[in-house]
């Protein structure tokens, strides 16, 4: 009860102001708006966005993570219509805390702590501003926030692993699984640490079974993620690069005490502060003591980020580098809020144990001095967004834009070259209708006195085919005269025209791998049982 209590408090301001727009999230309220619509017409995996970029259709989920979005689709039925895909994304987001902390407190358990203990450290994980407020509230991180609630559950299961609970391994494999399909970069550096805990946790003489099952685990999640994996990993190169990793969006401009000024003060702000609250949490940790397993690589591993993220490790953040992919070094704060509050739950049982009056006391403030942090930022960003242009702007927010990493093709220019038009004649002449999307598949009606040649309002994806009044399907591709459309030639007469873009070999091959891990996955959850009930 005190962690969905907590839960709803963090995310009541967000849940009383429905859809409402903070930071990034305007973004994925967009995408729930699609993608719901898209698997409510029966696409379970909504990959290509058709009204996006003004039409001109959107390839953002052959790139981005899933997992997210198909939990707000869930909740389409009781909360229908785009107006109120903000809403679903924010109970999204509850239900995502509330599990957080679930896997928080079952990671305390393992870890070795009593019931109290582990509560204190499971609050203080969802309280930690970080997670409350910069990620929520400031800049609207609706995914890393997905995948942070598959963090604890990562770790708890390292601790079922190591003390051979049955299904551990499964454990360990969905949720490295989800952390790979909520959010690529913090499972760029979630997913690995959690294997690297689960493998240290091990004795030398458990070595060869716990590494086993970890390397078993994690090839497993990979695979049961191949669906989302490999197609993002062979279409990675369309993304703009130009604009998701420019000058601005590079982790070396984004070091805490960095003399450099950061692109955005006011995330320097808040991301300094909460360094700083969290080096003072990490100094009462370790006046507190304790002796549960894992405490030093808990300590060492929240030292290491500090250095990460600090002007000291300006070396380590080298353009192009594969941790580079993570854009900004504060990303970090998320997995050692994680660190800090297994840390505070080993510190409030060594402080009752020893009887140490101030430290005790200064651990039952924190909660509560926890909760008034979050509350004075959320207040501050309220009175400066009151006072600042709105964000975003009707252009940016609007229904079919799309943001400019996901473009196939100047979007503005070809815009204007349409006008409200869903085609264009390119030679020839013809009368085109309006464009009947839905998902992959593209319908209209031509009337042409003479062979046209036309191009949609549709970029020129990857396999478009097409078929004239129920013949053949024959490729359809970008002509010169329009490279970056799909252009077809159109035969005088009336005529019906349909396009279809079937699946890439990537994705077809992705989900044989992931439909081949669920198997594999359902048949280990039932013989793990029945081995182990025949070992007795």
């Amino acid at each position: 009860m005190a962690i969905l209590a907590i839960s709803l408090l963090i995310m009541a301001s967000a849940l009383l102001d429905g859809g409402s727009v903070h930071g990034d999230f305007y973004v994925y309220a967009r995408w729930q708006a699609h993608f719901a619509e898209a698997m409510a017409a029966g696409d379970l995996y909504p990959r290509w966005l058709p009204h996006l970029n003004q039409g001109f259709g959107s390839p953002a989920f052959f790139i981005y993570p899933p997992m997210g979005q198909w939990m707000g689709s869930l909740l389409a039925p009781l909360l229908p219509g785009a107006e109120l895909a903000g809403l679903r994304l924010h109970i999204v987001l509850t239900v995502c805390l509330a599990l957080s902390g679930f896997g928080a407190l079952l990671w305390l358990r393992l870890l070795g702590l009593g019931k109290a203990a582990a509560l204190i450290g499971t609050l203080a994980w969802l309280l930690l501003p970080y997670h409350a407020y910069l990620n929520l509230y400031q800049r609207g991180a609706f995914a890393e926030l997905v995948a942070m609630a598959a963090l604890p559950w990562g770790l708890a299961f390292a601790h079922a692993l190591k003390q051979r609970h049955m299904l551990a391994w499964a454990g360990l494999a969905l949720s490295l699984a989800a952390l790979l399909m909520s959010n690529a970069p913090t499972g760029l550096f979630g997913a690995p640490f959690i294997c690297l805990y689960a493998a240290l946790l091990a004795d030398r003489k458990d070595w060869p079974r716990l590494w086993g099952a970890i390397l078993f685990a994690a090839a497993l999640a990979i695979a049961l993620s191949a669906a989302w994996l490999l197609p993002a990993l062979t279409q990675v190169a369309l993304v703009n690069d130009r604009i998701l990793f420019n000058d601005v969006y590079q982790p070396a401009n984004y070091l805490i005490f960095s003399p450099a000024p950061w692109p955005n003060q006011g995330i320097r702000i808040a991301a300094t502060l909460i360094f700083m609250l969290h080096a003072a949490i990490l100094l009462l940790a370790l006046l507190a003591g304790g002796a549960a397993r894992g405490r030093r690589l808990l300590i060492i591993t929240t030292v290491l980020i500090f250095v990460a993220m600090s002007e000291l490790a300006r070396p380590v953040w080298i353009a192009g580098m594969p941790w580079s992919k993570v854009q900004f070094a504060w990303r970090l704060l998320g997995l050692q809020s994680l660190l800090l509050a297994g840390l505070v739950g080993i510190a409030w049982e060594a402080v009752g144990a020893r009887r140490r009056a101030l430290l005790r006391i200064a651990l039952i403030w924190l909660l509560p001095g926890l909760l008034l942090a979050d509350a004075a930022l959320l207040a501050a960003l309220g009175w400066h967004v009151a006072r600042r242009p709105a964000w975003p702007t009707p252009q940016v927010a609007a229904h079919r834009a799309e943001v400019r990493e996901y473009w196939l093709g100047d979007v503005d220019a070809l815009a204007r070259r349409f006008g409200s038009r869903d085609s264009i004649v390119i030679s020839g002449r013809a009368e085109i209708g309006p464009i009947e999307r839905r998902g992959r598949l593209l319908r209209l009606e031509s009337r042409a006195s003479e062979p046209a040649l036309i191009a949609l309002r549709h970029f020129a994806y990857y396999g478009w085919l097409v078929r004239i009044d129920d013949g053949p399907w024959r490729p359809a591709t970008g002509r010169r005269a329009a490279p970056e459309l799909v252009a077809i030639s159109v035969p005088a007469g009336h005529h019906r025209i349909e396009l279809r873009l079937p699946p890439l070999p990537t994705e077809s091959r992705g989900l044989l791998i992931s439909g081949a891990a669920l198997m594999l996955l359902l048949a280990g959850l039932l013989l793990d049982p029945l081995r182990r009930l025949l070992a007795r």
